[in-house]
């Protein structure tokens, strides 16, 4: 009768969590989109996400997942010469890789992680952003 119990406890427990999980997983993967911009936020992607705009499809960036070290958030910029600065210097420019506008603040949505601004919450691409 005592296993019977300890069995029940633990896929009651574990119900529990896989439920917390689903729960948490749902307000992840739903982008803060910020009615009042204090200061624009900026990204870089690669072209798929502008050929995913132009389509009109909504296009969400990830922000960090709590307890990993393994995704910090988008990277962040404040200005999007920043953001073509970083592209140019690292190649990805050359690999097609482009400017865009998230619908966070700067301010307010992006924390540092090793030197390097990235977002903090998950959010949505506006636009790309015209760059040359």
């Amino acid at each position: 009768m005592r296993t019977v119990l300890r069995w029940m406890l633990t896929l009651c427990l574990l119900a529990g969590c896989l439920a917390g999980l689903h729960f948490w997983l749902q307000e992840y993967q739903k982008p803060l989109v910020r009615s009042e911009i204090e200061e624009p936020l900026f990204t870089v992607a690669d072209a798929e996400y502008s050929k995913a705009l132009q389509e009109g499809r909504q296009v969400i960036r990830y922000g960090p997942l709590p307890g990993s070290a393994f995704y910090a958030g988008s990277l962040a910029f404040q200005q999007p010469e920043e953001a073509l600065a970083w592209l140019k210097s690292t190649g990805y420019w050359d690999k097609g890789w482009r400017v865009f506008e998230l619908t966070g603040d700067f301010l307010k949505d992006t924390h540092l992680i090793r030197g390097l601004a990235h977002t903090n919450k998950t959010l949505l691409i506006s636009r790309e952003v015209p760059v040359h």
